[in-house]
C-alpha cells in the first residue's frame, strides 16, 4: 500500500513539473517558474531581490522567499523610489518579461536593472539577464522547462 501512495506521489511530481502554463494565479506557472530559476542561479548573491510587480506575469500570492533568498515585490514607482532611497540611491530591479517566442522556442526573460531616481523618475541601467527557455508539448498541452541561458555582461 505504502508503494502505491509512493508512486502516485512520484507520478504527481512529475505531471506537475511538465505541465507549466502561463496563468499567473497557479502555483505551475511559467514566470513563477522563471523568478526560481533566477534565485537559483549561482551568480545572483544577494539576500534580497526586488521585483517589479505586473499582475500580467504574476500574482499576490506568491512567494516571499525563494532559495533563502527574500523576495520584496514593488508595486508602482512610488514604491521602487522608497526602496532605492532606503538603500543609498540604488537597488537591483527585476523585471519579469512576458512570454515571447523566437525560432521555435518560447522564452521569459528575467532581467535585473540598476534602478536609480532622481525626482519623481526612475532611471534603469540593464547589464543582461536571464532567458528561461521552455517548449510546448503536445502531448502534456502545457509548457516544459528546456533550459536556462544568461546573456549579457
Amino acid at each position: 500500500m505504502r508503494t502505491f501512495f509512493l508512486i502516485i506521489l512520484l507520478f504527481s511530481i512529475k505531471v506537475q513539473s511538465q505541465e507549466l502554463t502561463t496563468d499567473v494565479r497557479t502555483d505551475e506557472n511559467i514566470y513563477l517558474y522563471a523568478l526560481k530559476e533566477y534565485c537559483n542561479f549561482p551568480e545572483i548573491t544577494a539576500e534580497n531581490i526586488y521585483v517589479q510587480f505586473d499582475s500580467t506575469v504574476m500574482w499576490y500570492d506568491w512567494p516571499k522567499v525563494i532559495n533563502n533568498k527574500k523576495i520584496n515585490y514593488l508595486d508602482g514607482a512610488p514604491e521602487i523610489i522608497k526602496e532605492i532611497k532606503a538603500h543609498k540611491g540604488s537597488i537591483i530591479l527585476v523585471k519579469i518579461v512576458p512570454l515571447q517566442y523566437k525560432k521555435k522556442s518560447f522564452f521569459v526573460n528575467v532581467i535585473p536593472f540598476l534602478a536609480t531616481a532622481k525626482g519623481k523618475n526612475i532611471n534603469l541601467a540593464n547589464g543582461g539577464g536571464l532567458s528561461v527557455i521552455f517548449n510546448y508539448s503536445d502531448k502534456n498541452k502545457g509548457f516544459e522547462f528546456s533550459e536556462t541561458k544568461s546573456y549579457g555582461n
